[in-house]
């Protein structure tokens, strides 16, 4: 047969059936043996000759599911500090890809040039008439026999990252969670904000909204702390005593919580 004959040939068998009854049974069984004869090269491609990593990637992970290992790794990527951008970073990093070439597993580390955030300087300090200007520290104490005591001084201070740097001296207007209706509530009891430091308490919504509502409000600054009553185990622990970490899971007193703006 021509290769012509033979495209024309191939066409038809896929070509709807437009000839007498016979002919049409003779080729729709061509057409259903056709249909069959793909169906056989495709799953003998896929059974014999296509790439399987992945079956091997799904023995490995589960071969690696032991709580041993699990813990392993946590303790050795949570033992010491390593905010982004620091050399203990960099050790963090090298110890993933470590990990994951000892499996077998194609790895690389790519650097990237970020925009980052860190403190230089911050202070916090409440004025009352009459009395000592109090300072806060602004640091998380550790507990009585704390193994980690020694890492817990490497931590960066507690702060924002990317918030505005100044400094503001204001009256303190306290807004709750820094929603919306709040600052609506303080208006309708003839609370002015503008220019004032906006005192808001996580929860309800996240901390770039509460600095985003203070100062859609007119707020000089804005200050947001973690406060007992939904952190720090109200109504917790025996005979009316608040207990927390490493008791209990709530926050420490002066446990806080940090993030990004």
């Amino acid at each position: 047969m021509s290769s012509r004959g033979k495209q024309e040939r191939q066409q038809s068998l896929l070509l709807p059936d437009t000839t007498p009854a016979g002919g049409g049974a003779t080729r729709r069984r061509r057409f259903v043996a056709f249909l069959v004869l793909a169906a056989a090269l495709v799953a003998s491609y896929h059974h014999f000759l296509a790439p399987a990593p992945a079956s091997r990637y799904h023995a490995l992970f589960l071969s690696l599911g032991s709580n041993a290992t699990a813990a392993a790794h946590l303790r050795a990527l949570t033992l010491r500090p390593h905010v982004a951008g620091t050399e203990a970073n960099a050790l963090a990093a090298e110890y993933v890809r470590a990990a994951f070439s000892s499996l077998s597993f194609p790895t690389r580390v790519t650097p990237y040039s970020v925009l980052l955030s860190y403190p230089v300087h911050r202070s916090l300090s409440l004025t009352v008439p009459g009395r000592a200007a109090a300072n806060f520290a602004l640091v998380q104490e550790t507990y009585p026999g704390d193994p980690y005591a020694e890492a817990a001084a490497e931590v960066i201070p507690t702060y924002f990252a990317y918030s505005g740097s100044g400094s503001v001296a204001a009256e303190v207007v306290y807004a709750n969670y820094g929603n919306t209706k709040d600052y609506a509530y303080l208006a309708s009891r003839g609370v002015n904000v503008a220019g004032k430091v906006a005192l808001v308490r996580y929860g309800n919504l996240h901390c770039e909204d509460m600095v985003r509502n203070a100062r859609a409000a007119g707020a000089a600054a804005a200050i947001v702390y973690t406060d007992a009553k939904d952190y720090g185990g109200a109504g917790a622990g025996a005979k009316g005593k608040l207990k927390w970490f490493p008791d209990a899971l709530w926050l420490p007193p002066t446990g806080v919580q940090v993030g990004t703006l």
